[in-house]
């Protein structure tokens, strides 16, 4: 007797009631709410100019005093190389050998819509990676996909330092409307 999963006729062509087209959702927020302008390159590094300006008052004085200088704003530039994201799959003809299309109980798949598919899948892993890295800019740090080793650690890059505020959650007594007001404070910042 022959017990060979296979040789079932659920893998028939003929056999198929229903097919549920099961991939999982793609993040996307930080996409959608437009944070990011993203433009391809050519190049493997690109460079970011950044021209510090200030805003001061300007001090009262008597009609004889000397002015305050304004004085010019500060300029500089990062230079930063652009993330390989390589991915690659194989299509051998056993893949394809007498597959059903897929929600489709009597047609053979062809090869253009296999590869079409395999193409979609791979093209959801690099979205997925590139909103994942979006998500990383704005927390300041690019993670790669093992989410310890850093890629861009912007708050170094810029010489900024990270603003942290902890919330007494675990005190009943804490107000914590000011705290949280303090840490939108210090968010803005």
């Amino acid at each position: 007797m022959d017990t060979s999963i296979f040789n079932h006729d659920a893998f028939s062509l003929s056999s198929l009631t229903v097919a549920i087209n099961e991939a999982p959702a793609l993040p996307s927020r930080i996409r959608r709410l437009g944070l990011f302008e993203e433009e391809g390159i050519l190049t493997t590094s690109f460079t970011v100019e950044k021209d510090v300006d200030t805003l001061a008052l300007i001090p009262n004085q008597s009609r004889s005093a000397t002015p305050v200088t304004t004085g010019g704003s500060t300029r500089s530039l990062r230079t930063f190389s652009t993330t390989h994201l390589p991915t690659q799959d194989i299509i051998t003809a056993d893949d394809i050998q007498n597959l059903r299309a897929f929600g489709m109980a009597s047609e053979v798949e062809t090869m253009r819509a296999f590869v079409d598919r395999r193409l979609a899948k791979m093209r959801r892993r690099i979205d997925a990676t590139i909103e994942y890295q979006r998500v990383g800019a704005t927390k300041g740090q690019i993670l790669d996909a093992d989410g310890t080793t850093v890629i861009t650690n912007l708050f170094t890059e810029f010489g900024i330092t990270q603003n942290t505020h902890a919330l007494s959650l675990n005190n009943a007594n804490a107000d914590l409307r000011g705290e949280v007001l303090a840490a939108l404070e210090k968010a803005e910042e």
